[in-house]
């Protein structure tokens, strides 16, 4: 059986800079880090480079709704998709 594959991203409103990382079964990689507001702008790239489109973003879902909408729009507008499916995690 192949692991699930994520991007995922602990999400901390008070730092400019996530990391952003590729968890694969129990494996996690980084994939670098990216300043907040280049989240939404940044992050279908990463899925479409990766052909990944599993996204857990972990932190405050109020916080986070607004980066989840703005990654959908990018997605849409740079892609013609929404293959991305974006979970959100209480830290």
């Amino acid at each position: 059986m192949t692991p699930k594959k994520f991007i995922y991203c602990a999400v901390n409103q008070f730092d400019r800079n996530q990391k952003i990382f590729l968890l694969e079964g129990t494996t996690l990689t980084s994939l670098g880090s990216i300043h907040i507001e280049d989240l939404a702008a940044t992050l279908p790239g990463i899925c479409y480079a990766k052909a990944i489109y599993n996204v857990k973003l972990i932190g405050s879902p109020k916080f986070l709704e607004p980066y989840v909408k703005k990654i959908k729009a990018q997605e849409a507008q740079q892609y013609g998709f929404n293959k991305i499916e974006i979970g959100v995690e209480e830290q």
